[in-house]
């Protein structure tokens, strides 16, 4: 299982598409169930962005305080909208996964 300073360290990294777009800073980070590593995180698109967009750290790399995600921002907006507060849900993993095998 991750510690706690890897996903403080995630927490508030600046979040970039696949093309190199600004897509905003990491909210929340869910981690797998199984593995209890970092899988998922949340994005708000915008400065006034209310909803939290999920992302899969799948094919994602880090660099400092930038994450450079496998997606494009097209693919983020049009992801499944799911409750970020909580923890998601199998059903929810299912679905945003089936969502983004499709990106």
């Amino acid at each position: 299982m991750v510690d706690q300073y890897v996903i403080h360290e995630l927490q508030g990294c600046t979040v970039w598409a696949k093309d190199g777009e600004r897509l905003g800073l990491v909210g929340n980070v869910h981690l797998d169930r199984a593995t209890g590593e970092p899988a998922w995180v949340t994005v708000a698109l915008g400065l006034f962005e209310g909803r939290q967009y999920f992302v899969p750290l799948a094919g994602a790399r880090r660099d400092d305080d930038d994450l450079y995600v496998n997606y494009s921002r097209k693919a983020i907006e049009d992801s499944p909208d799911m409750d970020h507060e909580g923890a998601l849900t199998p059903d929810e993993e299912a679905a945003l996964e089936d969502y983004y095998k499709g990106w």
